[in-house]
């Protein structure tokens, strides 16, 4: 079994892909550690090429997933190593006139929780700018309105009757 690349990270390199996240610059990872930006960047990437060049989001989500799987093997578990992605090759597969070449790609974001959570901040950020008081206070509006327009209605029909009972006097005579 080869070595796994995530055993030969550093402790400085560990602890900086633990703290990566979308919206975590490489400062705020330095002042969290106390270490200087250039700092967090040469162990980022020292940690990345270990890795064989990904991303550092997706190096912090391998570093994750093997701490996980780490900490359950210590308690006696045994879980089995994920599977190796099948290689395709692309010239054996027929490609229809005008489409696009198939990219292979990272299917997983690092964080899915945090980036989905952030993707429904942005997506809603735009109905969302009423306060929960302001929203009553207008659904509250609404109704009243409703109620008035529906008494005013009363006088309304009842006009509306005296005028077709005109007209159809005038039709019968």
């Amino acid at each position: 079994m080869e070595p796994n690349p995530l055993d030969s990270l550093t402790p400085k390199e560990r602890e900086c892909l633990r703290l990566v996240a979308p919206d975590r610059k490489s400062a705020v990872i330095a002042a969290t550690l106390g270490i200087a930006v250039p700092t967090v960047e040469t162990h980022l990437r020292s940690a990345r090429a270990k890795l064989g060049g990904v991303s550092r989001f997706t190096a912090a989500r391998l570093l994750k997933e093997h701490e996980a799987r780490q900490s359950l093997t210590s308690r006696g578990l045994t879980i089995a190593e994920p599977m190796e992605p099948a290689v395709v090759d692309a010239s054996d597969q027929p490609i229809a006139a005008g489409s696009q070449p198939l990219m292979m790609g990272d299917a997983r974001p690092a964080f899915e929780k945090v980036s989905a959570r952030h993707v429904t901040e942005q997506a809603t950020a735009g109905r969302t700018r009423l306060s929960a008081l302001n929203r009553m206070a207008l659904i509250a509006f609404c109704l009243l309105a409703l109620v008035v327009a529906g008494i005013a209605s009363i006088p309304l029909s009842a006009a509306v009757q005296d005028v077709a009972r005109m007209v159809m006097k005038q039709r019968t005579e």
